[in-house]
């Protein structure tokens, strides 16, 4: 789905699939991140056309700010600096 949704190739969105899932497993959100996390996530950098890759600071920007913000309530949450630093190394075990 998400590589058809976002004109991905099947190892990069196979990346950003796998960052929403594992982030999932963390129970660090108010609201699960669902199909839709991983097709917002990858439309932004597709529209930049950036690279998925850990070392590219738009993609982890765009992650945690796409993960975070659509799965948590308030910035304010205990587990917001948690759920960032979780996002994080999820980008930089899968990509």
């Amino acid at each position: 789905i998400v590589e058809a949704k976002c004109h991905l190739s099947p190892e990069d969105a196979n990346k950003i699939v796998n960052i929403v899932r594992e982030y999932r497993k963390s129970n660090l959100w108010d609201f699960a991140p669902t199909v839709r996390s991983c097709i917002m996530f990858g439309k932004a950098i597709k529209a930049k056309n950036g690279e998925i890759s850990a070392s590219n600071p738009f993609f982890r920007e765009v992650g945690r700010d796409v993960l975070i913000s659509q799965t948590m309530r308030s910035p304010l949450s205990p587990q917001w600096q948690k759920a960032e630093k979780s996002v994080d190394s999820l980008i930089k075990q899968y990509c």
